[in-house]
């Protein structure tokens, strides 16, 4: 059985997806907090983790300086890995493999590539035509309803539509300064959230940001990016967040400085930004996310203590509803 939560009791059995356990009370206890799940078979940074139905998918990024191929699949219901048909080849991008799901598929973008498409149902990747425009610095696509968008620093947002393979610029939308960032959706936006800005226009990256930009695809002629209303309370990089009841929960960690191991959570009715009750035992840059029936899996990344070996540790977390 996986080890329990930091808050909580012991499960009877295996999570299941399910955030209630018996206990010797007569009301079942809502359980929070940080557990381990089964490791992944194989350890990797700056990847991709999508879900389709209870299956987690973890696929891309890179293990010892190397690009991956591979892609594994968690069942939330069974607790068990398994092996899928791996990418055609590489999707990541600076530091991070963007990939979204839409419509029961996966969908893995390539600057100035066409684009990987997985059907679960017969476990096999086709390739797209279109090319996606050769914007290729810290890309992070975002699924919303049936559109992707595609986030890239100092470049136009990308809309993509996988119903007619189209790929659409949005000139007026231009994410600027932000790399080493985390994203996710919530309400029908996009949150681009911490990372750090260039000192220039070439490769040195400092200081890090305690800002969160929001886009909403349904503003002016072709969306906006503007400002969230609060602030990070620690900055984050190289982090990732997935959303669970409307609210998006951020990873906490940071490459090369210490920040406290207590996610964030983005409120976007509130327009608030707090910090969660419980922190992960364990602190990883490099992780990518998403949820399942209300759980949010953290999957590998590089813990804080070791710089340059990634880990195949996958953290369960249940956030307070």
């Amino acid at each position: 059985m996986d080890t329990p939560p930091t808050l909580g009791k012991y499960l009877q059995a295996h999570y299941q997806g399910d955030r209630y356990f018996s206990t010797a009370a007569s009301a079942p206890q809502l359980m929070t907090g940080f557990a381990l799940a089964r490791p992944a078979p194989t350890a990797r940074r700056y990847h991709a983790t999508v879900a389709i139905g209870t299956n987690l998918y973890v696929l891309g990024g890179r293990a010892a300086g190397v690009s991956l191929t591979t892609m594994d699949a968690y069942d939330t219901l069974t607790g068990t890995w398994s092996a899928r048909a791996a990418l055609p080849g590489p999707i990541d991008v600076g530091f991070n493999s963007p990939a979204v799901a839409m419509g029961g598929r996966i969908y893995a973008f390539r600057p100035g590539l066409p684009t990987f498409i997985y059907d679960p149902t017969v476990d096999a990747w086709s390739t797209a035509t279109s090319l996606m425009p050769n914007f290729n610095l810290h890309d992070h696509a975002v699924a919303l309803g049936s559109q992707a968008y595609i986030f890239s620093t100092n470049n136009p947002v990308v809309r993509y539509d996988p119903a007619t393979d189209t790929f659409t610029t949005l000139s007026s939308v231009v994410m600027v300064n932000r790399g080493y960032y985390a994203a996710a959706a919530a309400g029908g936006k996009v949150y681009l959230i911490g990372g750090v800005a260039p000192h220039n226009t070439g490769s040195s990256w400092s200081p890090y940001l305690d800002s969160v930009e929001v886009f909403d695809p349904a503003a002016g002629t072709e969306g906006t990016l503007t400002p969230f209303p609060s602030l990070l309370s620690h900055r984050v990089e190289l982090d990732s967040a997935a959303e669970v009841n409307g609210k998006i929960y951020v990873s906490s960690s940071v490459a090369l400085a210490t920040v406290p191991p207590t996610p964030q959570v983005i409120d976007p009715v509130a327009g608030t930004i707090t910090e969660y009750p419980v922190g992960w035992s364990v602190q990883r840059y490099g992780v990518s996310a998403d949820a399942v029936n209300g759980v949010i899996y953290f999957t590998g990344g590089v813990p804080k203590s070791a710089t340059t070996t990634e880990v195949p540790t996958v953290d369960a977390f249940f956030p307070t509803p």
